[in-house]
């Protein structure tokens, strides 16, 4: 779903969807049954957390480390990857999975120029700059590593207990594109990023390499247990 409502609140929409105006869009979105929708993943956590309390919460001092670290981080070492040219295809793969044949042969024309156009925002092919990215992340998995760690009970698996709760899924869902697990997002883009494992032996060795550590663990243990 996409809407031109602005972050900030839930709103209340017609149950019937093709009522949502679709000139903007919000990610990710939630809509309730009631027709209250939820624009935001903070949003959607705080719901949950009120209405399935024993998922837990998740604390302010995670919450600022995974809002002001590693969510920016991780974003910026994705797409120093994404925008590889030698993983263009499995880019395009991503961008037109799943959409109208309209917007494919769109990006067929254009989609070059929107490619180049992330290249320069993120200065994805900017040595240095990837390079002072790569070093902050990796402190970053180390600081939120150390903080679950304090969170989680002594002989738990996860914050949340047996099973994974708010805390673990927020933190897992973040890191999730540097550590590849096959369940990502359902396992439904896990061909594209096999296909950039497959061609890119660097970014291999840096999914093998943050897998390894605390919080890639962790991240892998909690796809795992929500099979």
């Amino acid at each position: 779903l996409a809407t031109r409502f602005p972050a900030g609140g839930g709103r209340r929409v017609a149950a019937d969807s093709s009522s949502i105006a679709t000139s903007a869009t919000s990610i990710p979105l939630l809509a309730l049954p009631s027709g209250e929708v939820l624009l935001d993943s903070w949003q959607i956590v705080n719901f949950a957390s009120k209405t399935r309390p024993n998922l837990g919460v998740v604390p302010d001092s995670l919450r600022a480390l995974l809002d002001e670290e590693l969510g920016p981080l991780t974003r910026q070492s994705c797409y120093a990857v994404l925008l590889k040219e030698k993983n263009y295809a499995a880019w395009s793969g991503l961008v037109t999975h799943n959409t109208s044949l309209l917007w494919r042969l769109a990006w067929y024309v254009i989609g070059g120029r929107i490619t180049s156009f992330m290249v320069k925002t993120f200065r994805a092919h900017d040595a240095a700059r990837i390079s002072e990215c790569e070093a902050k992340l990796r402190e970053s998995f180390d600081r939120v590593g150390a903080e679950l760690k304090k969170l989680t009970p002594a002989g738990a698996p996860f914050i949340g207990g047996a099973l994974p709760g708010l805390s673990d899924i927020a933190a897992a869902s973040l890191v999730a594109p540097k550590c590849f697990p096959d369940a990502y997002c359902g396992g439904v883009f896990y061909p594209y990023f096999s296909q950039i494992l497959t061609a890119d032996e660097a970014a291999k060795m840096d999914a093998e390499m943050y897998r390894a550590t605390a919080l890639g663990r962790h991240c892998m243990s909690v796809y795992a247990a929500g099979r």
